[in-house]
């Protein structure tokens, strides 16, 4: 654990094909007051918007990887946590 900057969070987003509501998403969670989080996008090779609205944010502790193929949800859960750099999941 990184106790000399704090405990740090890991927000994790599975998504699909959800770039209408990805953008409330992203401004509820930037928007917290506690800085030492990172955000996972973990996109399951959407076809619409879902890496413009990540982009769009220009905010560095958010992190978008795409799985480059369609996979069941556990599996992008699982390509997403396999990214957790932070002490808690969320």
């Amino acid at each position: 654990m990184n106790r000399g900057a704090g405990v740090k969070f890991s927000v994790v987003i599975p998504t699909r094909e959800r770039s209408d509501t990805l953008a409330a998403t992203l401004k509820t969670c930037v928007g917290q007051n506690y800085k030492n989080l990172e955000i996972i996008v973990s996109d399951n090779y959407s076809q619409d918007n879902t890496r413009g609205v990540v982009e769009s944010f220009s905010d560095n502790r958010i992190r978008y990887t795409n799985t480059l193929k369609r996979v069941g949800m556990s599996q992008n859960w699982e390509h997403a946590f396999s990214l957790v750099t932070g002490d808690f999941v969320m």
